[in-house]
């Protein structure tokens, strides 16, 4: 047992042992009974009602293991009943309970104890049950109007029945009821600050990036609808995320994102591109010499690491082309052209260690070649309503095909025609030769080409 329930325990214990002095006193006032009897004589024979209603309440609870509050108030009251009858009949205080106002004494004051009961329910263990909002509100406000009503209730009842205007005994009786609302407005308050900062956590993971956190403390009142609330954000903030992780690897990050917030033009546009294409030499040939199985992982080792490198470099790529890959930059900051001969570079650079992967793997070595162009070309969604491909086509694209393609004819791996090259900076220029002027197939006109080895 935890140091929380045994603190529950001993508050509710307290309370019905303040309970029976105040009864008795508050007897004193407005039953003639109790009044010649005397105050020790009403602490008796209260105290053996609350005794025996506390004792059965015990077992109750024991016995049907609830802790919900809209069971346990109830539950105390019939607890008290049964005490009363109990009391009357082995005790003798039937004349008692019969004959004066000590049964509406002894409803106040049960009233008092359950309503501390429950809330101490409420903080001791939350309600699994989730409320829609509207009526989660009415609990949350009604939890915070009882206390003040109850006690006011029982203060007007107390003032209107005084036989005896005894200043003394009616401070400390209204103390006493006031007392009791500080009380169970300290517990009301742990509570739902409590469910206060469960949520504050909640959406301070949310905040972070942290989708996969979910509240899993059960929460009463208006925090649980909220709490529902955060957990299916988060649900759908993680599928979002996914859905966009997802999309990002048949697509680049600006696109998935662009799908993602409904800006993407499906229509179609012209736009002008640095456009990049990339094959493997004499791939039919070594196509086949493997299994459908080797040809897979032979192609998955070479894509994988060619898109490490052209996603550090913010290159999108558009399609594979059985071997081959069809590639552009987003229109940035002027530099397009750059990044695509850059990324071309290290790939360049970095086939050793992908052959080293393939070899490892026993399969053949690959050797490339790529080719750089910029131009307009049409950006859009082509093809039905079956399957739509979000992708470039026009001259420009063509082009860049046949530049890869005379990278065969020139023996270099790299070839830009003059609309790419021209804004290269200074020093990638530098890094270029001049390989004159060629014709391409499907064009009537010759293109000032630079290579590199």
């Amino acid at each position: 047992m935890n140091k929380k329930l045994w603190l529950g325990l001993v508050l509710f214990g307290l309370l019905h042992l303040g309970a029976i002095p105040l009864m008795s006193a508050y007897g004193l006032q407005v039953c003639p009974i109790l009044k010649t009897d005397g105050f020790l004589a009403g602490c008796h024979s209260l105290a053996i009602i609350l005794g025996f209603t506390f004792a059965i309440d015990v077992i109750f609870i024991w016995a049907i293991r609830s802790r919900s509050p809209k069971v346990l108030l109830p539950l105390y009251l019939f607890s008290c009943l049964l005490a009363s009858v109990i009391a009357g009949l082995f005790f003798g205080l039937d004349e008692l309970l019969l004959g004066s106002r000590v049964v509406e004494v002894l409803l106040l004051i049960v009233l008092l104890i359950g309503s501390f009961q429950a809330y101490l329910a409420r903080w001791l263990a939350p309600s699994t049950a989730v409320n829609d909002f509207k009526h989660g509100w009415r609990r949350t406000v009604a939890a915070g109007l009882l206390p003040a009503a109850l006690v006011s209730i029982f203060n007007v009842h107390y003032l209107l029945r005084l036989t005896v205007h005894n200043p003394q005994e009616i401070f400390l009786t209204l103390l006493t009821l006031n007392a009791w609302m500080v009380c169970v407005y300290a517990i009301h308050f742990v509570t739902e600050n409590l469910r206060a900062r469960t949520l504050q956590t909640g959406l301070e993971s949310l905040k972070q990036g942290q989708l996969e956190n979910r509240i899993t403390i059960p929460l009463g009142g208006v925090w649980g609808p909220l709490g529902q609330l955060i957990n299916e954000t988060s649900t759908a903030l993680l599928e979002r995320s996914r859905l966009l992780s997802g999309m990002s690897r048949f697509v680049s990050r600006e696109v998935a994102e662009k799908v993602r917030d409904g800006s993407l033009d499906f229509s179609g546009k012209t736009v002008t591109l640095t456009v990049l294409m990339m094959d493997i030499r004499d791939f039919t040939v070594t196509s086949q010499t493997l299994t459908g199985q080797q040809l897979v992982q032979f192609l998955n080792v070479y894509f994988e690491e060619v898109l490490k490198i052209f996603i550090r470099h913010n290159v999108v790529v558009d399609k594979f082309i059985g071997d081959g890959i069809l590639a552009y930059v987003e229109p940035g900051q002027g530099d397009e052209v750059e990044r695509a001969y850059r990324a071309s570079r290290e790939v360049i650079q970095h086939l050793p260690a992908i052959n080293a992967q393939l070899v490892a793997h026993n399969l053949p070595a690959i050797n490339l070649g790529i080719g750089i162009t910029r131009g307009e070309v049409i950006l859009g969604n082509i093809g039905g309503e079956e399957r739509w491909q979000y992708t470039i086509i026009g001259n420009t694209v063509n082009r860049a095909a046949r530049l890869e393609a005379l990278t065969k004819k020139l023996k270099c791996r790299l070839v830009l025609d003059l609309d790419a090259y021209t804004h290269l900076p200074p020093a990638s220029l530098a890094e270029l030769q001049d390989a004159g002027s060629h014709t391409l197939p499907g064009f009537s006109v010759e293109f000032s080409i630079r290579s590199l080895a």
